[in-house]
């Protein structure tokens, strides 16, 4: 597992008040942090899949955006195992426990990020 990913050289940190005021470029910040970093291979989408991103799959926004975020690493790192996945998510978006609720988030963002993705 060392060799799959070198997420900790990943330097992103968000503020909770940017995340409230702006959660949009906060996301770009991550999206950019993770195309720059040469561990992460990247993936092709292809343009039919890529336009179910545009899909709204959740009530709220942030949920919407975190959603997102998740489907982008799941993106450019489909072979990756579930274990590996939940561990660069929590990585990137500061959760440090792994409560009942991230996990059962964590089933809830991958069902749909695979469905979305057509993995």
């Amino acid at each position: 597992m060392a060799n799959f990913l070198n997420f900790w050289n990943l330097k992103v940190r968000i503020w909770s008040t940017d995340w409230w005021r702006d959660p949009q470029s906060q996301i770009r910040r991550v999206l950019a942090a993770l195309e720059g970093n040469p561990s992460i291979a990247p993936t092709e989408i292809p343009a039919k899949k890529a336009s179910k991103a545009s899909e709204v799959l959740f009530a709220s926004h942030a949920e919407q955006e975190e959603f997102e975020v998740f489907r982008g690493l799941l993106a450019k790192n489909p072979n990756a195992s579930d274990r590996q996945l939940l561990d660069l998510w929590k990585a990137v978006t500061g959760k440090e426990r792994e409560t009942q609720k991230v996990i059962n988030k964590f089933w809830e963002y991958l069902r749909e990020a695979r469905g979305s993705l057509d993995l």
